[in-house]
């Protein structure tokens, strides 16, 4: 089921457009977006295991977490394009609007000391470059910021015993991520262990206009 709701003004390419696409078990229609739109919210049928936002017939963003809940979902602004939807194990919806406000908003990733370090986070969507604005980690390694595959920008904890930090590796360089500039693309934070830690966390905070 694809759903476009408008508001009062009534007209598809006004800033106040609001667009709703909801996939069961395999896949939405295509929802083609004239303009950005704010992810404003995802909600989801018990059972899901993932679901994957593809952008112009190739895949942009994917959501399989070992524990799918609020916070660890897809948040950002989508760019214009045509979108369709895909679900594992359940319904998913997501909610857009291309009227909104400057919002901060945050790419966090937690990593567990189990058999095998199990990872989980957010993933955010940037349609343009967005400059981190907060940053936290308190672990004794570092945190890195991917692009897909690739490391976009890497912390180094001033607790490095290897590699004496603070300090960032990529982007700018310095000694802090505050102040360093994500390009437009779907991002994702990693924090390190280290070696003698358990559970750490990391997050940086984005200003999206």
């Amino acid at each position: 089921r694809l759903a476009m709701l408008l508001p009062l003004c009534g007209a598809a390419l006004m800033p106040a457009a609001e667009f709703k696409v909801t996939c069961t078990p395999q896949m939405s229609p295509a929802l083609v977006l004239p303009a950005p739109a704010k992810i404003m919210k995802v909600t989801w049928t018990t059972g899901i295991k993932g679901y994957t936002i593809w952008k112009d017939g190739t895949p942009f963003v994917t959501v399989h977490p070992y524990r799918l809940e609020e916070g660890n979902g897809v948040k950002g602004v989508l760019p214009p394009g045509r979108y369709i939807l895909r679900a594992t194990g359940g319904s998913v919806t997501i909610h857009l609007q291309t009227g909104y406000s400057p919002e901060k908003i945050t790419l966090w990733g937690i990593q567990n000391a189990v058999v095998t370090p199990r990872t989980d986070g957010n993933r955010i969507v940037l349609a343009t470059p967005t400059a981190i604005v907060e940053a936290a980690y308190d672990g004794t390694d570092g945190m890195g910021i991917f692009m897909g595959d690739k490391r976009v920008l890497y912390y180094v904890s001033p607790h490095n015993v290897r590699n004496h930090g603070p300090k960032v590796i990529g982007g700018t360089g310095g000694k802090t991520l505050v102040g360093q500039v994500l390009p437009a693309g779907v991002y994702m934070l990693v924090p390190g262990r280290g070696t003698a830690t358990g559970r750490v966390f990391g997050k940086v905070v984005l200003e999206v206009k």
